[in-house]
């Protein structure tokens, strides 16, 4: 089931274990600071993972952040992509399709809620959640807070 949020993925509102999902391209770049500011370790295993071979388009790496929380780093953007008007960070939809299996499997393996910001070209992306997540997991979708003036 899908549920939608205010707040900051890297601050999960459910209980019990999560997986925060976040996207990457396939250079090295990251869309999320927060996952980056709050778990230096999702940095250290990203750089390292981008000097291995399985460091691909469609891949995803797991890292352990505390018993109960993991960071999944999707690769799904291709670097060099002219990005729409509507985003800075190009997704690769088939790409992410994939990734998003994967998380759903740790996640089932886990018995893990799976938390993620709303991501660019959200139809598609709502839609792969719909088919590949949803039905078989808690998925929470995160928005920032409207800023105070």
């Amino acid at each position: 089931m899908l549920h939608y949020l205010l707040g900051e993925p890297t601050q999960p509102q459910a209980q019990g274990n999560q997986i925060v999902a976040h996207v990457g391209d396939d250079s090295g770049r990251l869309q999320s600071r927060n996952v980056t500011r709050n778990w230096p370790l999702v940095r250290k295993a990203w750089r390292a993972w981008q000097e291995e071979p399985g460091f691909a388009l469609g891949e995803t790496q797991f890292v352990p952040i505390t018993p109960d929380v993991w960071v999944a780093s999707m690769v799904a953007a291709r670097a060099g992509d002219r990005p729409s008007q509507a985003s800075r960070f190009p997704l690769r939809l088939p790409a992410l399709r994939k990734c998003l299996r994967a998380v759903a499997e740790k996640a089932l393996q886990l018995q893990a809620s799976v938390h993620l910001a709303r991501l660019p070209d959200w139809p598609g992306v709502e839609s792969i959640l719909l088919e590949e997540l949803a039905p078989r997991l808690e998925v929470y979708v995160y928005d920032e807070p409207p800023r105070e003036a």
